[in-house]
């Protein structure tokens, strides 16, 4: 009969609560790895769960790129005194570690195995898991959107997200000391010593950092009466989590396509009015249609390259796949995203010099097919071992003439190849003009 444990591992803030699950045999010999070879139920079952897990995993790292991604960002608005798009990366940064906490929230922890009990009775710590793994990332991503918050002057929001990054993180000096500056800006100098004092007890581990603190707790009670700045207009919006206003359904967006493109591959139309009825000017039959069906419609095919990857599009975008000759780091990349050009560069494993030119290899240097806009667009690289990169530009929207409200609108930009020097594919019928 087969015996299924679980086993908890641990590598990085993706995957610090993830289970591994791994069956086994009892046989005469004691505990066996069952071999995947061999079938059965217990094999199948094994099979299906690996498979879970690993999507599972692959969505937790996506999902902590994003997190890392934005973070990073952040930061770098922040060092240019770019404080606005600043607390807007934080944002999107904090959302996504929102979104690995729901994840990991399924995770519940299972009876301790007798490690961790030994572990437990030496009185060794053992890891952190679930959300609370995420504490730390997020006391970190706050401190620093406090610290935008206050050189916008907002002091109060300052002074909030100070305090929550403290209560995730007691032993985040950083965050004790941002929140009671945040305190003492809006002269409110008692509360902001009161800060200082918990500093002390709870995020001073020596000497050297009490003393600081000292200094400060005495800087503070010898400030006089400060000016208090109004904040700055226009502050970018934070939702709490409490008080984050329902999403209401988004109302349907509709497009006028070519009938020809709308062929699925059994040579069945899509279900949709015509646009000739209402008496438009098309030069091909054309549909109207919701343009979230459309994007899920056109983003279940992919096409080849000329350079041996592939790519498919949606209403908004083109996502470009290309093969790397290795898995690299991300910052062993080089893109340029340009309106009509692409370049990726790779490090080369022997570079040696600053970053220049010579240190890097030419992967891409290609001609898009059509414009794009390089400030919308993005590129990530693929989780897990794979050398893949994904990167994703936003098309360049071309303008139309309504004849129904004679009005220029913003039609959708149809590729048909993603390079120059692709193939191009086959819409069976033309956009309307």
């Amino acid at each position: 009969q087969a015996l299924t444990l679980s086993l908890w591992q641990w590598s990085g803030l993706a995957r610090g609560a993830m289970q591994t699950l791994t069956v086994f045999e009892s046989t005469q010999d004691g505990l066996q790895a069952l071999d995947p070879r061999r079938r059965g139920d217990s094999c199948e079952l094994a099979r299906l769960i690996s498979e879970q897990e690993a999507e599972q995993r692959s969505v937790l790292q996506s999902l902590h790129d994003h997190a890392l991604r934005h973070k990073e960002q952040g930061n770098r608005a922040l060092e240019g005194r770019e404080f606005r798009p600043a607390v807007g990366e934080y944002n999107k940064a904090l959302e996504f570690a929102a979104a690995m906490s729901e994840a990991l929230e399924a995770d519940r922890p299972q009876s301790y195995n007798g490690y961790q009990l030994r572990a437990l009775a030496q009185g060794r710590a053992l890891p952190t898991r679930g959300p609370v793994a995420l504490h730390p990332f997020r006391a970190l991503v706050l401190a620093n959107r406090s610290l935008a918050f206050l050189r916008l002057d907002a002091y109060e929001r300052a002074a909030e997200d100070a305090a929550e990054a403290c209560r995730l993180e007691p032993r985040y000096l950083k965050a004790w000391v941002r929140h009671a500056t945040a305190l003492a800006a809006a002269n409110q100098r008692e509360a902001a010593v009161g800060v200082l004092h918990q500093a002390l007890e709870k995020a001073c581990i020596g000497d050297l950092l009490k003393e600081q603190v000292c200094k400060l707790i005495v800087n503070v009670q010898a400030l006089g009466s400060i000016d208090i700045k109004p904040p700055q207009v226009d502050l970018p919006v934070v939702h709490k989590n409490a008080d984050r206003p329902k999403k209401k359904k988004a109302p349907k967006e509709m497009v006028l396509v070519p009938v020809g493109m709308l062929k699925t591959p059994g040579d069945v139309e899509l279900n949709a009015p015509s646009a000739e009825a209402d008496g438009q000017d098309c030069r091909t039959p054309c549909v109207e249609i919701d343009k979230r069906e459309l994007n899920e419609f056109l983003a279940q095919d992919w096409h080849a390259t000329h350079l041996g990857g592939r790519w498919r599009q949606t209403c908004d975008e083109v996502v470009v796949v290309i093969a790397l000759p290795r898995r690299p780091k991300a910052k062993e990349l080089l893109v340029q995203i340009r309106p009509r050009q692409l370049w990726v560069m790779l490090r080369k494993l022997d570079a040696s010099g600053e970053g220049g030119q010579e240190d890097y290899d030419t992967i891409v240097h290609a001609t898009l097919a059509q414009d794009v806009t390089p400030s919308e667009s993005t590129w990530m690289l693929e989780a897990g071992n794979s050398n893949e990169l994904h990167v994703s530009l936003f098309k360049q929207q071309v303008a139309r003439r309504d004849q129904r409200s004679d009005l220029d609108t913003q039609a959708p930009s149809f590729w048909d190849r993603a390079f120059e020097q692709d193939r191009p594919i086959s819409f069976d019928g033309a956009l309307p003009k």
